[in-house]
């Protein structure tokens, strides 16, 4: 993508200010956030309807956050040291782990948006691997299990869907509004295997 492209994802003009970037972000991921939208779907959706709604959410936090951080990246700190802020400096240093992680980002948006769960979830845990106290991986890595387990559901593979969710529960225990989501797929999960023995007998 060129430079222009990532302004454009958070609604700016070329050559915004740092600032203005920062700004469009927070209310972009606040409006986008996975986590957030999922307390506004209503409750008469469709299960499929729901999950492509997620699926798009997720699509849409990743490219505005890929957007975000490539910025950061490319825009100069402010000037003034009374402005300034460690977030200026630091939010995306230069480092090999940083790189690696951004680089990850960027493809797991792509397989996200191509809904390859299962070449996310090889990819993150390789990430998780190299990065394993790294929060933000973490939480990566349990969406792309949750997503896979939403998939295994729709295609009626109940014991593997129940396996992925399990593991995203494990890998992302403290997110509090993830694990309220896990638990409705859990439940969700639970009556599907119910109605399948019902039309079985």
């Amino acid at each position: 993508m060129k430079l222009e492209d990532y302004y454009r994802s958070l609604g700016l003009k070329s050559g915004a200010s740092r600032e203005q970037v920062k700004q469009a972000y927070r209310v972009l991921a606040r409006q986008h956030h996975p986590d957030t939208t999922a307390h506004q779907a209503t409750s008469n959706q469709t299960a499929s309807n729901q999950a492509a709604s997620n699926q798009t959410t997720s699509d849409i936090f990743l490219a505005i956050t890929i957007a975000y951080k490539h910025l950061l990246a490319h825009t100069a700190p402010s000037s003034n040291p009374n402005r300034a802020t460690n977030s200026d400096f630091a939010a995306f240093p230069k480092t090999p782990e940083n790189l690696l992680k951004y680089n990850a980002y960027a493809r797991l948006r792509d397989l996200f948006a191509q809904q390859r769960f299962a070449s996310a979830i090889a990819l993150v845990e390789a990430l998780i691997s190299k990065l394993p106290d790294d929060l933000e991986v973490q939480q990566w890595c349990a969406i792309a299990y949750q997503q896979q387990g939403r998939r295994l559901m729709r295609d009626r593979r109940y014991p593997q869907a129940l396996r992925y969710l399990q593991k995203a529960l494990a890998t992302n225990p403290t997110n509090r509004d993830l694990v309220a989501k896990l638990h409705q797929d859990l439940r969700s999960l639970n009556r599907q295997v119910q109605q399948a023995s019902v039309r079985s007998i």
